[in-house]
């Protein structure tokens, strides 16, 4: 199991706690280096895009423009082995406004 995996499996069991709200990068139940999170953080939602309920990335230009985003999804298949489940934080969180979390589960 890759640390990335062990990573996703934590983030999914503290965001299924009873009352939480978001998932803060200081959590330290998730116990991590908090200089990762904004990255790592972007990557979780890609794969797990209903994650963006629990997690609220702020623009950041060196991993939110156009070529960063290519970038973490070049990452993120590397790191997982798969295409992620959209193409970016801000993706997730549209389709999340809308309504549209069955294409969460492709």
């Amino acid at each position: 199991m890759t640390n990335f995996t062990k990573l996703r499996l934590e983030v999914a069991r503290v965001s299924g706690e009873p009352g939480r709200m978001l998932i803060m990068r200081n959590q330290a139940a998730i116990g991590m280096n908090n200089n990762y999170w904004p990255c790592l953080s972007r990557l979780l939602i890609m794969g797990d895009p209903w994650l963006v309920e629990y997690i609220n990335p702020h623009y950041i230009e060196a991993l939110d423009s156009p070529p960063a985003a290519a970038m973490l999804c070049l990452y993120y298949n590397r790191i997982t082995g798969s295409r992620p489940k959209v193409s970016s934080w801000k993706v997730a969180k549209q389709r999340n406004t809308e309504g549209d979390r069955q294409q969460y589960d492709a």
